[in-house]
């Protein structure tokens, strides 16, 4: 078992009762939770016995301050997923949208700074957009942590850079991202200790899917079974020094 191994790896991705977590410690998938906000997992994850080596969320990390320009790690996560997985990933709000009351509202500063629209898909996600960015400000060393992933990002990756062939709301969907973690971690010598019932909390607190989007994400961050690598390599960085980067698992 190397070094690494020893450590602990945490995926995080929001749900409905904020943030559902996956966490990997010595070669093992060993639990989920759930955070009401990300304050309350850099709590548990932040120093020993259960300090985190590396934090893979799936949240936009660095934004657009102004300029037509998306992020270079959507564009590029995009064109390597393909149609239909691509749409999964829509570009953040700029930095002043996030203060908006509203979407219209949120809408229209967008327009102003980027020339462009805002989805409706990344305003609901936008005050964890905000909690996250605002975290980062305050607590900078935690770049070397917390690092931007994104799930379709990393089943792709996972399975040998070919995109996930059904929708991961459907039940096929569900079969084939779950089959390709425990397949991917048995022939890479994990454990997994959880329970795969996935009825540790309810629909109204965090779907199925969830569950997997933050297992992977844990599973990428370890490391384990290939290369980490970025979208772009090297990252780009915002006008705070907050790098722009979806990382993945490059395997062979």
């Amino acid at each position: 078992m190397g070094n690494e191994m020893e450590h602990l790896f945490v995926g995080v991705d929001g749900c409905h009762a904020g943030w559902i977590v996956a966490t990997i410690y010595e070669n093992s998938l060993i639990n989920w939770e759930i955070f009401p906000s990300f304050k309350h997992i850099w709590s548990k994850f932040e120093e020993p016995p259960l300090q985190a080596s590396r934090i893979f969320i799936d949240i936009p990390i660095g934004l657009v301050t102004k300029g037509s320009l998306p992020r270079l790690c959507d564009q590029q996560a995009r064109k390597a997923l393909g149609r239909p997985r691509s749409s999964s990933i829509f570009s953040p709000p700029c930095r002043n949208a996030l203060f908006a009351k509203d979407y219209a509202h949120a809408n229209l500063i967008n327009r102003k700074y980027t020339k462009k629209g805002l989805s409706i898909q990344a305003w609901n996600i936008s005050s964890k957009i905000l909690e996250i960015n605002n975290f980062l400000h305050q607590n900078l060393l935690i770049n070397r942590i917390l690092w931007e992933s994104h799930p379709e990002v990393c089943f792709w990756a996972l399975n040998k850079k070919q995109r996930m062939i059904y929708n991961k709301k459907t039940k096929a969907g569900f079969i084939e991202r779950k089959s390709l973690l425990v397949n991917f971690m048995e022939i890479n010598d994990f454990f997994i200790e959880a329970d795969l019932s996935f009825n540790k909390f309810s629909p109204q607190q965090a779907q199925k899917d969830d569950y997997l989007d933050a297992w992977v994400l844990a599973l990428t961050a370890t490391g384990r079974g290939g290369v980490l690598r970025t979208f772009p390599d090297p990252p780009t960085f915002d006008d705070y020094n907050i790098p722009q980067r979806i990382a993945y698992l490059e395997v062979s």
